[in-house]
């Protein structure tokens, strides 16, 4: 077989992998030591190559990897919002000379600074994996061997172009990471999430949940701002207003609330949710998500939780506390308004949530909606043939006003456009809104599928039609970053509702 060497950048910048003892001070990270640690072990270089050249993997690939070092290496506790931004400029600085990254980092904070880098790399490509270990390299027994060279392989064998965090044989996305363990080898896991890809006897990548790469047109663009006046209040029975009123105090500008459940927190308490509509109404916003480790904040399942959402605060969905703070963090550094921060927040953009149900189509079989079409069709005809007293037209009005926009919502998310002839041969309305005002339109133009946005466009949808949250298609297209959807758009006169601004250009939000 052919081998191929694919050129990885390992950046270093500290955590437990990296430390040794010094007398008196317990672990630090040690500068200097990863390189000559690994030049020794057979796995990391072959000696028949250049140095930190690894023997070929199973599909006959081999990986080099140069490693950058930071002058001064972290345990992770003290990293912060600007050691963010280094990482992130240094996989910009360096994103055309290599294949994939690799973050050494310790395991603390390591689902924050994956989650936070997820928003600063836009229209990512390659893979960036962090990875790190619970004991030391060269310690016996330890973990750090087996995780770095499963990162390597990764970052130089599979276009997996997230950030993702690498653990335990196990490739996890890493908005949907968290530390469960403070011991275990398995330190991490997606409670609300797949894993990407498992390492075992057989290598296992589960590409359907891998997100799709960018346009191979689009280029990486990088956001280094973060705001830094968030925080994370965590609900206990017996909270006080008072507290809640002095920790969203200014210059506090967003908070995740970690709540009971599914999202609840006390309805029988006026001076609580007064003390968070207090903070809402001059700005703040409120992300609400749960405390549980699995689980979704699902709105309006409990009144405990319909109480608070009255008031402004918004569902996080099953996001992790750390995609939650890194989210929040990243919009509110945006030149948006609160309303228009508090909709994103709603959105997927990054992968970092699952996305709403009532607005994903998932129904499986696409004949049904032929058949419903045959079915309305052949029931005119009886009508027509066969009058009856119980007034049926008024029957299948109904039928109709209720079925169509669903059902053109979802002939548009699977780019059906047979499905969507059915539907406007038997009298749906192309225009019609579903649940939340959504067209077909607009479903189409965050699908990626051209094709069927202009086949609905050659039918007379309305090409500026808003949602009940007065999003148009093309903001639609521009949110989920259909970039040569956003180019046909403009050319025939889109307009969006809400501009967004991301260093002062106009930008989508999601790669």
């Amino acid at each position: 077989m052919l081998e191929k060497t694919k050129n990885v950048l390992i950046i270093v910048t500290g955590g437990t992998l990296t430390m040794g003892s010094v007398s008196g001070q317990g672990l630090i990270p040690q500068r200097n030591s990863l390189g000559s640690k690994l030049e020794h072990y057979p796995k990391f270089h072959d000696k028949e190559c250049p140095l930190y050249t690894t023997p070929p993997f199973r599909n006959g690939n081999r990986v080099h990897y140069d490693i950058y070092e930071w002058d001064q290496l972290l345990d992770s506790s003290n990293m912060n919002m600007e050691h963010w931004v280094k990482m992130c400029s240094d996989i910009e600085d360096n994103y055309d000379k290599y294949d994939g990254f690799i973050i050494v980092h310790g395991t603390d904070t390591m689902a924050y600074s994956a989650s936070a880098l997820s928003f600063m790399l836009d229209h990512l490509s390659k893979p960036v994996v962090l990875t790190g270990s619970q004991t030391p390299l060269g310690f016996v027994p330890s973990d750090a061997e087996g995780n770095l060279i499963g990162a390597i392989m990764i970052a130089g064998t599979y276009t997996i172009p997230e950030v993702c965090i690498f653990f335990d044989n196990k490739l996890m996305r890493g908005n949907r990471s968290t530390k469960q363990d403070a011991t275990a080898y398995n330190a991490f896991s997606t409670p609300n999430y797949g894993i990407l890809v498992n390492i075992g006897t057989d290598i296992i990548v589960n590409w359907k949940l891998v997100r799709s790469p960018p346009l191979k047109s689009s280029k990486l663009k990088t956001h280094k701002k973060f705001c830094g006046d968030v925080g994370v209040l965590k609900l206990f029975p017996g909270i006080t207003s008072d507290i809640i009123r002095n920790f969203l105090q200014p210059p506090l500008k967003g908070c995740v609330l970690e709540t009971y459940g599914s999202g609840n927190a006390p309805n029988n308490r006026p001076d609580f949710l007064e003390a968070l509509k207090e903070a809402i109404d001059r700005g703040v916003v409120i992300l609400n998500v749960t405390q549980c480790s699995v689980g979704i904040v699902e709105d309006g399942v409990y009144q405990t939780n319909t109480s608070i959402k009255s008031i402004g605060v918004v569902g996080g969905g099953d996001m992790t506390t750390e995609a939650a703070l890194a989210k929040l963090s990243y919009l509110l550094s945006l030149d948006l308004s609160p309303t228009q921060i508090r909709n994103y927040l709603k959105e997927d953009i990054r992968g970092e949530r699952t996305r709403v149900t009532k607005r994903t189509f998932s129904l499986t079989d696409e004949s049904f909606i032929r058949h419903v079409a045959e079915a309305l069709i052949s029931f005119e005809h009886i009508q027509e043939s066969e009058p009856n007293p119980f007034n049926e037209d008024y029957i299948i009005k109904d039928v109709k006003k209720a079925l169509f926009p669903v059902l053109l919502c979802y002939a548009a998310s699977v780019g059906n456009i047979d499905n969507l002839k059915s539907l406007l041969s038997v009298g749906a309305n192309i225009n019609i809104g579903d649940y939340d005002q959504r067209t077909a339109l607009h479903v189409a133009c965050g699908q990626d599928n051209l094709d069927v946005v202009l086949f609905l466009l050659s039918e007379g949808a309305n090409i500026n039609a808003q949602d009940k949250w007065g999003n148009t298609p093309l903001d639609e297209a521009i949110m989920y970053c259909k970039t040569h959807i956003v180019d046909h758009l403009k050319l025939m006169g889109a307009l969006p509702n809400t501009t967004l601004i991301e260093n002062n250009n106009d930008e989508c939000l999601s790669y």
